[in-house]
């Protein structure tokens, strides 16, 4: 949903708490205490691009996307989330 949106960590750290339809996407919906915090969010940003994970997601998310007639053609993470 970041890479979707666009949102920094520290955005997407609140978003959930704004936006209902982030919390039933992500299955946290009424589980208020179950969100990531902005460090918990960076680390996992860092595990998806070190693993490549985030590219395999991104295929998966086009497949299905193709299949009901849409495309998603652009990911990408915040700059000062790049692994150096």
């Amino acid at each position: 949903m970041q890479q979707w949106f666009g949102l920094s960590d520290p955005v997407m750290e609140e978003a959930p708490y704004d936006v209902l339809l982030y919390r039933e996407f992500s299955g946290l919906d009424g589980t208020m205490s179950l969100l990531p915090d902005e460090t918990t969010i960076l680390l996992f940003g860092h595990l998806l691009e070190t693993h490549s994970i985030a590219a395999k997601i991104f295929v998966v998310v086009n497949e299905i996307l193709s299949d009901k007639g849409l495309m998603f053609k652009v990911g990408s993470r915040d700059p000062e989330m790049q692994s150096t």
